[in-house]
């Protein structure tokens, strides 16, 4: 799960949330440091739930994978679309369905992409996320970011 912040065009000191259900983690910390966001881990969904609940203004986004251990993304982003209904959230799967996306939709989710997916097409579904989310959350238009 990743918490983001932009911070590859500001001056402003930037933060972001990592919770990975895999022990390949070091690689996709890369990926986003390259992307101008700076990686937090946690080991498990509550721990993240806890850190987001004591400061939830830290964060401008949120990626999450739907298979976490001790709760699902999509349940994970309900509960902080409770607290921050503003919040722009990516989930990603390798097993995107209609009721995955509809799950998503519901939990308060904006995007949801298919695993694995291209650094380029994470760097624009981040981007037009938190930029709309700047311009007071307008609709995301896209093919690969929006859930329509």
């Amino acid at each position: 799960m990743l918490w983001l912040a932009p911070c590859a065009h500001q001056l402003q000191k930037c933060s972001q949330l990592l919770l990975q259900s895999e022990k390949r983690s070091s690689p996709r910390r890369s990926r986003a440091r390259s992307l101008g966001y700076e990686p937090v881990g946690y080991d498990s969904s509550e721990a993240a739930l806890l850190a987001f609940e004591a400061d939830p203004q830290r964060f401008d986004a949120v990626l999450s994978d739907e298979m976490l251990p001790g709760m699902a993304g999509s349940e994970f982003a309900f509960k902080v679309c409770a607290r921050r209904p503003e919040l722009p959230i990516v989930l990603m799967s390798g097993n995107v369905s209609a009721a995955l996306e509809a799950r998503a939709r519901a939990a308060g989710v904006q995007a949801v992409l298919h695993k694995p997916l291209a650094l380029q097409e994470l760097a624009e579904c981040l981007s037009m996320l938190v930029s709309a989310k700047s311009r007071d959350r307008q609709a995301v238009d896209g093919s690969t970011c929006s859930l329509g």
